[in-house]
């Protein structure tokens, strides 16, 4: 192996190991957007988020996807096992 070889090899390993990691999931997606959050930074998105993340979690897992945009979540939410809140 030469050395550019070894040092392409290397650089693939150290960014997968850079990564985050993300929650198993069973392949599920869900989008914020699509469930009627508004992306304006007024309303208040906060029910729709944990909605679909609730979902989420009663179904095993899966991703909540949050297209680009500005949302307003007035109090925390939870999270539940298995599922990634997924940002672009």
């Amino acid at each position: 192996m030469t050395l550019m070889q070894r040092l392409y090899c290397f650089l693939v390993l150290a960014g997968l190991a850079l990564r985050p990691a993300e929650a198993q999931t069973n392949g599920f997606c869900w989008n914020v957007r699509q469930a009627g959050a508004a992306a304006d930074g007024q309303a208040d998105c906060t029910a729709v988020f944990q909605k679909l993340l609730d979902e989420a979690g009663r179904a095993g897992g899966g991703v909540v996807d949050v297209p680009a945009g500005r949302y307003r979540i007035n109090t925390g939410l939870s999270i539940p096992a298995n599922v990634t809140l997924k940002g672009t």
